[in-house]
Protein backbone atom coordinates (compact mmCIF):
# COMPACT_ATOMS: atom_id res chain seq x y z
CA UNK A 1 0.00 0.00 0.00
CA UNK A 2 1.45 3.09 -0.73
CA UNK A 3 1.02 5.96 1.69
CA UNK A 4 1.72 9.08 0.67
CA UNK A 5 0.08 11.44 3.07
CA UNK A 6 0.38 10.47 6.75
CA UNK A 7 -2.86 11.05 8.31
CA UNK A 8 -2.11 11.91 12.14
CA UNK A 9 -5.53 13.10 13.71
CA UNK A 10 -6.35 12.91 17.24
CA UNK A 11 -9.40 14.01 19.58
CA UNK A 12 -8.97 13.66 23.35
CA UNK A 13 -12.82 13.70 23.69
CA UNK A 14 -14.37 11.21 26.33
CA UNK A 15 -17.63 11.71 28.17
CA UNK A 16 -19.58 9.27 29.76
CA UNK A 17 -23.03 8.76 31.56
CA UNK A 18 -23.52 7.66 34.52
CA UNK A 19 -25.96 4.85 33.35
CA UNK A 20 -23.11 3.21 31.29
CA UNK A 21 -20.74 3.59 34.14
CA UNK A 22 -21.28 -0.21 35.38
CA UNK A 23 -21.19 -1.93 32.44
CA UNK A 24 -18.08 -4.36 31.57
CA UNK A 25 -15.65 -2.58 29.20
CA UNK A 26 -14.80 -3.76 25.55
CA UNK A 27 -11.30 -4.07 24.32
CA UNK A 28 -10.93 -3.76 20.63
CA UNK A 29 -8.39 -3.12 17.63
CA UNK A 30 -8.76 -1.07 14.73
CA UNK A 31 -6.43 -2.09 11.74
CA UNK A 32 -5.70 -1.42 8.00
CA UNK A 33 -7.10 -4.19 5.95
CA UNK A 34 -4.21 -3.87 3.95
CA UNK A 35 -1.35 -3.82 5.98
CA UNK A 36 -2.54 -5.26 9.36
CA UNK A 37 -1.56 -2.75 11.56
CA UNK A 38 -3.12 -0.50 13.96
CA UNK A 39 -4.64 2.63 13.22
CA UNK A 40 -4.17 5.38 15.63
CA UNK A 41 -6.83 8.68 16.46
CA UNK A 42 -9.99 7.55 14.91
CA UNK A 43 -12.95 8.27 16.96
CA UNK A 44 -15.11 5.93 18.07
CA UNK A 45 -18.63 7.23 18.87
CA UNK A 46 -21.96 5.22 20.35
CA UNK A 47 -24.24 6.32 18.69
CA UNK A 48 -27.51 8.11 20.38
CA UNK A 49 -25.33 8.40 23.77
CA UNK A 50 -22.78 10.92 24.96
CA UNK A 51 -19.65 8.42 24.81
CA UNK A 52 -16.88 9.01 22.60
CA UNK A 53 -13.30 7.83 22.69
CA UNK A 54 -10.43 7.81 20.61
CA UNK A 55 -7.86 4.63 18.97
CA UNK A 56 -4.55 5.21 20.89
CA UNK A 57 -1.10 4.90 18.89
CA UNK A 58 -1.56 1.46 18.61
CA UNK A 59 -5.06 1.09 17.18
CA UNK A 60 -7.02 -0.52 20.34
CA UNK A 61 -9.79 1.42 22.31
CA UNK A 62 -12.01 0.63 24.73
CA UNK A 63 -15.92 0.83 25.16
CA UNK A 64 -18.84 -0.20 27.19
CA UNK A 65 -20.17 -3.71 26.78
CA UNK A 66 -23.80 -2.14 25.53
CA UNK A 67 -24.86 -5.17 23.17
CA UNK A 68 -28.35 -3.17 21.54
CA UNK A 69 -25.71 -0.25 20.74
CA UNK A 70 -24.45 0.69 17.09
CA UNK A 71 -20.89 2.41 17.21
CA UNK A 72 -19.55 4.91 13.99
CA UNK A 73 -16.03 4.50 13.51
CA UNK A 74 -14.18 7.91 11.83
CA UNK A 75 -11.06 8.24 10.29
CA UNK A 76 -10.00 11.12 7.81
CA UNK A 77 -7.76 8.28 5.84
CA UNK A 78 -10.33 5.52 6.41
CA UNK A 79 -13.99 4.43 5.40
CA UNK A 80 -16.46 5.37 8.06
CA UNK A 81 -17.87 1.92 9.52
CA UNK A 82 -21.47 2.10 11.00
CA UNK A 83 -21.91 -1.39 13.05
CA UNK A 84 -23.75 -2.94 16.09
CA UNK A 85 -21.54 -3.48 19.71
CA UNK A 86 -23.05 -6.90 19.15
CA UNK A 87 -20.99 -8.06 15.90
CA UNK A 88 -18.14 -6.76 16.76
CA UNK A 89 -17.38 -7.73 20.42
CA UNK A 90 -15.99 -11.14 19.32
CA UNK A 91 -13.93 -10.34 16.60
CA UNK A 92 -11.16 -8.07 18.40
CA UNK A 93 -9.74 -6.42 15.57
CA UNK A 94 -11.59 -3.87 13.57
CA UNK A 95 -10.52 -3.67 9.69
CA UNK A 96 -10.81 -0.13 8.23
CA UNK A 97 -10.33 0.32 4.13
CA UNK A 98 -8.11 3.39 3.48
CA UNK A 99 -9.26 6.18 1.45
CA UNK A 100 -5.69 6.31 -0.71
CA UNK A 101 -6.11 6.57 -4.37
CA UNK A 102 -3.39 4.78 -6.55
CA UNK A 103 -2.34 6.70 -9.92
CA UNK A 104 0.19 6.74 -12.46
CA UNK A 105 -0.92 10.08 -14.43
CA UNK A 106 -0.31 10.75 -17.46
CA UNK A 107 -0.33 14.45 -18.99
CA UNK A 108 -2.84 14.72 -22.18
CA UNK A 109 -3.79 17.93 -22.90
CA UNK A 110 -4.19 21.50 -21.07
CA UNK A 111 -7.51 22.28 -23.25
CA UNK A 112 -10.11 21.66 -21.68
CA UNK A 113 -9.10 21.07 -17.91
CA UNK A 114 -10.11 23.94 -16.01
CA UNK A 115 -13.68 23.13 -17.77
CA UNK A 116 -13.52 19.46 -16.27
CA UNK A 117 -12.71 21.26 -12.69
CA UNK A 118 -15.58 23.90 -12.89
CA UNK A 119 -17.55 20.84 -14.45
CA UNK A 120 -16.57 18.80 -11.31
CA UNK A 121 -17.53 21.97 -8.84
CA UNK A 122 -21.06 22.11 -10.36
CA UNK A 123 -21.74 18.61 -9.95
CA UNK A 124 -20.51 18.05 -6.66
CA UNK A 125 -22.65 21.23 -5.56
CA UNK A 126 -25.52 20.34 -6.48
CA UNK A 127 -25.71 17.09 -4.19
CA UNK A 128 -25.44 19.17 -1.30
CA UNK A 129 -29.56 19.95 0.19
CA UNK A 130 -31.39 22.25 2.58
CA UNK A 131 -31.37 21.63 5.54
CA UNK A 132 -27.61 19.61 6.04
CA UNK A 133 -26.40 18.82 9.47
CA UNK A 134 -22.29 17.76 9.73
CA UNK A 135 -20.88 16.84 13.05
CA UNK A 136 -17.40 17.75 13.04
CA UNK A 137 -14.27 16.41 14.99
CA UNK A 138 -11.37 18.72 15.15
CA UNK A 139 -7.71 18.70 16.36
CA UNK A 140 -5.67 21.79 16.18
CA UNK A 141 -1.71 21.45 16.99
CA UNK A 142 0.78 24.24 17.67
CA UNK A 143 4.27 23.60 17.67
CA UNK A 144 7.57 25.91 18.57
CA UNK A 145 10.83 24.42 17.48
CA UNK A 146 9.66 21.07 17.41
CA UNK A 147 7.92 21.23 20.62
CA UNK A 148 4.47 21.24 21.07
CA UNK A 149 3.34 24.53 22.54
CA UNK A 150 -0.95 24.60 22.52
CA UNK A 151 -3.58 22.18 21.53
CA UNK A 152 -6.88 21.99 21.39
CA UNK A 153 -9.81 19.15 20.17
CA UNK A 154 -13.35 19.61 20.05
CA UNK A 155 -16.69 18.28 18.64
CA UNK A 156 -18.55 21.22 16.67
CA UNK A 157 -22.22 20.87 15.33
CA UNK A 158 -22.52 22.83 11.34
CA UNK A 159 -25.97 23.14 10.34
CA UNK A 160 -26.13 24.77 6.88
CA UNK A 161 -29.74 26.36 6.15
CA UNK A 162 -28.89 27.78 2.86
CA UNK A 163 -26.85 27.10 -0.47
CA UNK A 164 -26.75 29.85 -2.98
CA UNK A 165 -24.17 29.45 -5.73
CA UNK A 166 -20.76 27.08 -5.72
CA UNK A 167 -18.80 30.87 -5.28
CA UNK A 168 -20.17 31.61 -2.29
CA UNK A 169 -21.06 28.51 -0.49
CA UNK A 170 -23.74 28.24 2.38
CA UNK A 171 -25.63 30.31 5.19
CA UNK A 172 -24.27 28.19 8.20
CA UNK A 173 -24.42 28.12 12.08
CA UNK A 174 -21.89 26.00 14.53
CA UNK A 175 -22.53 24.95 17.60
CA UNK A 176 -19.68 24.03 19.96
CA UNK A 177 -20.29 20.49 22.13
CA UNK A 178 -16.96 19.60 23.73
CA UNK A 179 -13.79 21.12 23.74
CA UNK A 180 -10.22 20.34 25.50
CA UNK A 181 -7.43 22.24 25.10
CA UNK A 182 -4.12 21.92 26.69
CA UNK A 183 -0.76 24.67 26.62
CA UNK A 184 2.40 23.51 27.83
CA UNK A 185 3.54 25.42 31.17
CA UNK A 186 6.91 26.01 29.92
CA UNK A 187 5.97 28.26 26.57
CA UNK A 188 2.73 30.10 28.69
CA UNK A 189 4.16 33.67 28.13
CA UNK A 190 4.94 33.16 24.37
CA UNK A 191 2.20 34.72 22.25
CA UNK A 192 0.83 32.26 19.44
CA UNK A 193 0.32 33.78 16.35
CA UNK A 194 -3.05 32.89 14.71
CA UNK A 195 -3.90 31.06 12.00
CA UNK A 196 -7.60 30.06 9.93
CA UNK A 197 -7.90 26.60 8.22
CA UNK A 198 -8.93 26.89 4.98
CA UNK A 199 -12.83 26.44 4.04
CA UNK A 200 -14.35 24.96 6.94
CA UNK A 201 -17.14 27.92 6.25
CA UNK A 202 -18.75 25.32 3.13
CA UNK A 203 -19.12 22.08 2.38
CA UNK A 204 -18.12 23.21 -1.14
CA UNK A 205 -16.57 26.57 -2.48
CA UNK A 206 -15.69 26.93 -6.43
CA UNK A 207 -12.05 29.00 -4.43
CA UNK A 208 -11.98 25.87 -2.07
CA UNK A 209 -8.57 25.55 -3.08
CA UNK A 210 -7.45 29.10 -2.32
CA UNK A 211 -7.94 30.64 -5.85
CA UNK A 212 -10.24 33.49 -6.59
CA UNK A 213 -11.59 35.09 -9.72
CA UNK A 214 -8.86 37.82 -9.78
CA UNK A 215 -5.57 35.48 -9.57
CA UNK A 216 -6.83 32.39 -11.69
CA UNK A 217 -5.48 34.51 -14.49
CA UNK A 218 -2.04 33.80 -13.37
CA UNK A 219 -2.56 29.58 -13.48
CA UNK A 220 -3.00 27.14 -15.94
CA UNK A 221 -4.18 23.90 -15.79
CA UNK A 222 -3.48 20.31 -17.09
CA UNK A 223 -5.93 17.33 -17.63
CA UNK A 224 -4.15 14.06 -16.19
CA UNK A 225 -6.17 10.87 -16.79
CA UNK A 226 -5.13 8.54 -14.17
CA UNK A 227 -7.90 5.27 -15.11
CA UNK A 228 -10.85 4.41 -16.08
CA UNK A 229 -12.84 5.94 -12.73
CA UNK A 230 -11.22 8.72 -12.18
CA UNK A 231 -9.29 11.79 -13.52
CA UNK A 232 -7.02 14.62 -12.22
CA UNK A 233 -6.62 17.59 -12.71
CA UNK A 234 -3.62 19.57 -12.19
CA UNK A 235 -3.22 23.59 -11.10
CA UNK A 236 -0.15 25.40 -11.50
CA UNK A 237 1.05 28.82 -11.44
CA UNK A 238 2.43 30.56 -14.70
CA UNK A 239 6.00 30.66 -14.85
CA UNK A 240 5.47 34.22 -15.31
CA UNK A 241 4.07 35.08 -11.75
CA UNK A 242 6.03 36.96 -9.14
CA UNK A 243 4.74 36.75 -6.16
CA UNK A 244 3.77 40.45 -4.72
CA UNK A 245 0.77 40.50 -2.29
CA UNK A 246 -0.25 36.99 -2.51
CA UNK A 247 1.31 33.71 -3.22
CA UNK A 248 -0.32 31.11 -5.22
CA UNK A 249 -0.65 27.33 -4.66
CA UNK A 250 0.01 24.34 -6.69
CA UNK A 251 -2.47 21.62 -6.42
CA UNK A 252 -4.68 18.74 -8.19
CA UNK A 253 -8.28 17.82 -8.15
CA UNK A 254 -9.07 14.64 -7.95
CA UNK A 255 -12.68 13.57 -9.74
CA UNK A 256 -14.84 10.93 -10.23
CA UNK A 257 -15.72 10.23 -13.97
CA UNK A 258 -18.65 8.06 -12.59
CA UNK A 259 -20.69 11.09 -10.97
CA UNK A 260 -18.37 14.31 -11.96
CA UNK A 261 -18.12 14.51 -8.37
CA UNK A 262 -14.90 15.80 -6.08
CA UNK A 263 -13.31 12.89 -4.61
CA UNK A 264 -9.81 15.12 -3.14
CA UNK A 265 -8.71 18.32 -3.58
CA UNK A 266 -4.94 19.00 -2.44
CA UNK A 267 -2.70 22.23 -2.76
CA UNK A 268 0.51 23.31 -1.24
CA UNK A 269 3.03 26.27 -2.17
CA UNK A 270 6.48 25.39 -3.98
CA UNK A 271 10.00 25.69 -2.22
CA UNK A 272 10.61 28.23 -5.13
CA UNK A 273 7.31 30.25 -4.53
CA UNK A 274 7.60 30.56 -0.78
CA UNK A 275 11.23 32.05 -1.16
CA UNK A 276 10.21 34.66 -3.74
CA UNK A 277 7.38 35.23 -1.27
CA UNK A 278 10.00 35.39 1.97
CA UNK A 279 12.67 37.31 -0.34
CA UNK A 280 9.49 39.84 -1.16
CA UNK A 281 9.03 40.40 2.88
CA UNK A 282 12.76 40.96 3.33
CA UNK A 283 13.20 42.97 0.30
CA UNK A 284 10.27 45.64 2.10
CA UNK A 285 11.06 45.07 5.15
CA UNK A 286 7.51 43.77 5.93
CA UNK A 287 6.69 41.19 9.38
CA UNK A 288 4.65 38.70 9.71
CA UNK A 289 4.62 34.95 8.53
CA UNK A 290 7.68 33.61 6.52
CA UNK A 291 6.62 30.60 4.89
CA UNK A 292 8.71 27.23 5.52
CA UNK A 293 6.00 24.42 4.30
CA UNK A 294 2.20 24.98 3.49
CA UNK A 295 -0.36 22.14 2.21
CA UNK A 296 -3.97 21.32 2.60
CA UNK A 297 -6.03 18.32 1.32
CA UNK A 298 -9.79 18.55 1.25
CA UNK A 299 -11.59 15.04 1.23
CA UNK A 300 -15.01 14.18 -0.18
CA UNK A 301 -17.38 11.14 0.50
CA UNK A 302 -19.25 9.11 -2.13
CA UNK A 303 -22.36 12.01 -1.87
CA UNK A 304 -20.24 14.64 -2.70
CA UNK A 305 -20.00 16.17 0.83
CA UNK A 306 -16.84 17.53 2.34
CA UNK A 307 -15.80 14.49 5.02
CA UNK A 308 -12.06 15.47 5.62
CA UNK A 309 -9.20 18.30 6.08
CA UNK A 310 -5.75 17.97 6.60
CA UNK A 311 -3.56 21.28 7.02
CA UNK A 312 -0.21 22.06 7.55
CA UNK A 313 1.45 24.99 7.72
CA UNK A 314 5.34 25.65 8.46
CA UNK A 315 6.89 29.11 9.26
CA UNK A 316 8.99 31.54 11.02
CA UNK A 317 7.32 34.96 12.59
CA UNK A 318 8.92 38.26 12.33
CA UNK A 319 11.88 36.75 10.54
CA UNK A 320 13.41 34.85 8.23
CA UNK A 321 14.46 31.72 10.35
CA UNK A 322 14.13 28.15 9.68
CA UNK A 323 15.09 26.94 12.94
CA UNK A 324 12.88 28.98 15.22
CA UNK A 325 9.79 27.68 12.99
CA UNK A 326 6.46 27.32 13.98
CA UNK A 327 3.94 24.89 12.96
CA UNK A 328 0.63 24.55 12.85
CA UNK A 329 -1.49 21.07 12.26
CA UNK A 330 -4.75 20.80 11.63
CA UNK A 331 -7.00 17.61 11.44
CA UNK A 332 -10.69 17.54 10.63
CA UNK A 333 -13.57 15.05 10.49
CA UNK A 334 -17.07 15.58 8.99
CA UNK A 335 -19.86 13.42 9.91
CA UNK A 336 -22.78 14.00 7.74
CA UNK A 337 -25.76 13.59 10.31
CA UNK A 338 -29.41 12.19 8.74
CA UNK A 339 -31.26 13.99 11.83
CA UNK A 340 -30.46 17.11 13.54
CA UNK A 341 -27.50 16.12 16.24
CA UNK A 342 -28.70 17.10 19.86
CA UNK A 343 -26.57 20.47 21.21
CA UNK A 344 -27.24 23.53 22.99
CA UNK A 345 -27.73 26.64 21.37
CA UNK A 346 -26.00 29.11 23.47
CA UNK A 347 -22.73 27.44 22.55
CA UNK A 348 -23.26 29.21 19.34
CA UNK A 349 -19.50 30.17 17.63
CA UNK A 350 -19.03 33.38 16.93
CA UNK A 351 -16.12 32.86 14.42
CA UNK A 352 -14.71 29.62 12.71
CA UNK A 353 -11.00 29.97 12.87
CA UNK A 354 -7.93 28.18 14.76
CA UNK A 355 -9.70 26.25 17.94
CA UNK A 356 -7.53 28.90 20.65
CA UNK A 357 -8.99 32.35 19.26
CA UNK A 358 -12.73 30.49 19.43
CA UNK A 359 -14.83 32.74 21.15
CA UNK A 360 -17.71 30.48 22.81
CA UNK A 361 -19.92 31.08 25.56
CA UNK A 362 -19.47 27.49 26.02
CA UNK A 363 -16.11 28.03 27.60
CA UNK A 364 -15.26 31.38 28.58
CA UNK A 365 -12.09 30.36 30.83
CA UNK A 366 -10.82 29.03 27.69
CA UNK A 367 -10.91 32.09 26.26
CA UNK A 368 -9.65 33.94 28.70
CA UNK A 369 -7.14 31.61 29.23
CA UNK A 370 -5.78 31.74 25.53
CA UNK A 371 -6.82 34.79 23.95
CA UNK A 372 -4.15 36.96 25.13
CA UNK A 373 -1.79 34.56 23.87
CA UNK A 374 -3.12 34.92 20.02
CA UNK A 375 -1.86 38.04 18.27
Amino acid sequence: MNKKIIFVIGFILTSTVNTVTAQEKLELQLVDSYSKTGIPYAYIKVLDRNILEVSNIDGFFSIPDLKEDSIQISHVAYKTIRTSIEKIKEIKKIEMTELAIETNPIIISAKSAKSLVEKAIDSTYKALYEPMFLTCFRRDQVFYRDTLVAEATAEIVYIFKKFTTASFGGIYKGYLKNIKVFRSPSYDNIKIPSYSVPALYAPLNRFISGTSIGTEKHLYYSNQDANDSIIIIAMNPKRDFVPKNYMLKYGRFIINKSNWRLIRIDTHLSSEMMELGRNRKLQSNIKGKFPHFYSTSHFFNDEGILSGVEFKYHFSYNEDNKDNLWENHSSVVFITEKTKPEFDESTILKTDTLLIQMNSKYSPEFEKRFIKYVH
